[in-house]
């Protein structure tokens, strides 16, 4: 069975509600970077971040809410080395606010340790909702227990090898392509919810 990696998902995600509402994609003047992971001790600086480059814009409802989503990637030392890619979501109450490059760009730096993840892409392959998200009971509701369903191929790691604390990643975890429709379902759900 064919399989899709985990970033195949969240922008297969990002794509369905941008058709579905009109999104607009908005390309980020500089990169925003949100702060995820630090393992800085007394002597050294080890930080981790997710990197975003651009932003989709949309209006989910009737409600004045208008949604900025992104997909974010890892970036930094090691500290954010477990993490691969990140769906977020952030509400602005003022639609004219999503209009401005710098208040976007500031509003996903400000969305550090996962506090407005949708979804979460491991390095093995995984999707995962983390518990820091405001997202994450409703996300984990809908979602838990059909996600094994989708999952076409299982992580499996090497035990003899070892890359920092964990085995090595031999297969990463591999979705069936009807997964995205199941997550942007759920996202749907949850920012409709939100709004």
């Amino acid at each position: 069975m064919v399989g899709i990696f985990v970033e195949q998902v969240i922008d297969g995600v990002l794509s369905n509600l941008q058709a579905k509402y009109r999104g607009k994609v908005v390309k980020l003047q500089q990169p925003a970077h949100a702060e995820v992971a630090d393992s800085s001790d007394y002597d050294r600086v080890a930080k981790g971040f997710m990197e975003y480059e651009s932003v989709t814009v949309l209006r989910i409802g009737d409600s004045n809410i208008t949604w900025v989503i992104a997909k974010g990637k890892a970036s930094g030392t090691y500290a954010v080395r477990p993490l691969y890619c990140i769906l977020t979501a952030i509400p602005f109450d003022d639609p004219s606010l999503a209009k401005n490059n710098a208040l976007i760009r500031q509003a996903f730096m400000a969305a550090t340790y996962f506090k407005n993840s949708l979804g979460v892409g491991l390095d093995d392959g995984s999707f995962q909702t983390h518990r820091k998200s405001q997202f994450a009971v409703q996300m984990t509701k809908l979602m838990q227990k059909q996600l094994p369903d989708y999952i076409a191929q299982g992580v499996e790691y090497d035990d003899k090898v070892i890359d920092w604390t964990k085995p090595l990643v031999s297969k990463s975890m591999l979705f069936k392509p009807t997964f995205t429709a199941f997550v942007t379902e759920a996202v749907q759900k949850v920012l409709e919810t939100n709004s």
